[in-house]
């Protein structure tokens, strides 16, 4: 499927034509090789290391890494993709959107290191930053943390955040099913059932519904 994509890109535009084929011809042999090597689940935490005879991720820009990390995503291959974005976040640090997706994939393996990385990523984004973050983006950065923190054990720091997320947003379904999950395994059956009742009597969203 990627040699017919890459020769319909064969096409006498120059430069741009060629740099858009070397992508899709690195892509391949890229994927080909997670193909037919032996499958690891695990999604490693520490920064890539180069074995002799593959491709060099630290060589590559990164629009590239990025790009390479949705196409790994789209194939269902989170581990590959987890090694272009911490790539990619090693190269450009200030960059947030990586850094937030890398964030979700190591909190999505449910891996004790992972967690802890997660945590440290998140920690890592410089304060002024933080401070600049409005909105969605706002939102989506404490939303994280509050997840990075509960994956680490640190259920207090967590609550205190999320409950003040959801003051701001009542509305919002996900912080308040993530404060029930915490407050059913610290065995606040009382304070869960409250927080579905308030949650039911501002919508009838089904997962509410089904928690």
């Amino acid at each position: 499927m990627l040699s017919e994509v890459a020769s319909s890109t064969i096409k006498p535009h120059g430069l741009h034509m060629n740099l858009k084929l070397l992508f899709v011809v690195t892509l391949s042999l890229m994927f080909s090789a997670c193909a037919v090597a032996p499958k690891n689940t695990e999604i490693s935490s520490q920064e890539p290391q180069d074995t002799k005879g593959s491709l060099s991720l630290d060589h590559m820009d990164a629009q590239f890494l990025y790009l390479a990390s949705q196409q790994a995503l789209s194939n269902g291959q989170p581990v590959l993709a987890a090694r272009f974005l911490q790539t990619l976040v090693n190269k450009e640090p200030e960059e947030i959107e990586p850094r937030f997706e890398l964030v979700e994939i190591y909190l999505a393996a449910g891996q004790s290191k992972q967690s802890q990385t997660a945590k440290r990523l998140m920690e890592g984004i410089p304060q002024p930053k933080v401070e600049a973050f409005k909105g969605e983006r706002l939102e989506r950065y404490q939303m994280l943390y509050a997840r990075a923190l509960v994956a680490n054990g640190e259920g207090l720091q967590a609550e205190t955040l999320l409950q003040s997320l959801l003051q701001k947003r009542p509305e919002n379904h996900q912080i308040r099913l993530l404060l029930v999950k915490m407050n059913i395994i610290n065995g606040h059956e009382k304070r869960a059932h409250q927080l579905l009742d308030e949650g039911l009597g501002q919508s009838d969203d089904l997962r509410l519904q089904k928690t």
